[in-house]
Parts: C-alpha cells; sequence; structure tokens
C-alpha cells in the first residue's frame, strides 16, 4: 500500500516539472508578445476592434509555446501535458478576468480560456511527435 502511495508521488513530480516549465514559458511568451503588441499599437493608434484581433494571436502563440515546452520536456502525453499547460493559462486568465471586472467574465473571456488549451494541446502535440535530430559523424 505505502508502495503504491510513493508510485503516484514519483508519477504526480514527474508531471510537475515539465508541467511547469513549460506554464512559466507561456506566461513569459505571453507578457513578451504583450509587450510587442503594445509598441505595435502604440505606433498605429488602431481601432478599438483591431485591438481584439491582436489578443488573439497572442493567446495563440502563448499558449502553443507552453504546451510544446511542457510536452518536449516529458517527452510523451503531448496532448495531455500541452492541454494542461494551456488550460493553466486559461485559468489565470480567467482570474484575471474575474478580478479586473469583478463580475462574472463574459463569454468572450471563456472562449479566450478555451483558446489558450486548444492552442496548448496543439503545441504539445508537435512537441511529442517532432522529428529527432540525427548528427552526422564527422
Amino acid at each position: 500500500m505505502e508502495r503504491r502511495k510513493e508510485n503516484q508521488n514519483e508519477n504526480a513530480k514527474a508531471y510537475l516539472i515539465p508541467l511547469s516549465k513549460g506554464f512559466a514559458v507561456g506566461v513569459v511568451s505571453f507578457f513578451l508578445l504583450l509587450l510587442a503588441a503594445a509598441f505595435i499599437v502604440g505606433k498605429i493608434k488602431p481601432s478599438p476592434s483591431v485591438l481584439s484581433g491582436l489578443l488573439i494571436p497572442v493567446l495563440i502563440l502563448a499558449g502553443f509555446l507552453g504546451g510544446f515546452v511542457a510536452a518536449k520536456s516529458y517527452g510523451q502525453k503531448g496532448l495531455f501535458l500541452g492541454g494542461a499547460a494551456g488550460g493553466m493559462l486559461g485559468v489565470i486568465e480567467l482570474l484575471a478576468a474575474l478580478l479586473v471586472s469583478g463580475a462574472f467574465p463574459p463569454p468572450e473571456v471563456w472562449v479566450k480560456g478555451m483558446i489558450l488549451l486548444i492552442s496548448g494541446m496543439i503545441g504539445g502535440y508537435f512537441g511529442v511527435n517532432q522529428p529527432k535530430r540525427r548528427r552526422r559523424k564527422k
């Protein structure tokens, strides 16, 4: 019985490190992409409808990078780890919207959370199924 609990703890730790790496990469990439988007917006002064459309590629790239790194560092179960990393980013986004608005988040926020989840899953898929590089002998 104790051996089973030890194995479960080891399995949880094995997932936790790659998942936290992917989450950290997702958060950092989201922040850097938002800074780049803010710089672009500051230069061209677009309409408010363009601002919403500019956030979607930022979310897709951040979720993809987070899922890619999480699955790549674990080496298998790409959809699961990528989805978990993207889902964690989505939950953080939902909590931020809840704190800012003080009310239940509107449907647009839920859609953006789902975009993070799905792009994380796609990134995880590509992180695991990336072909191995072969080194040439000199």
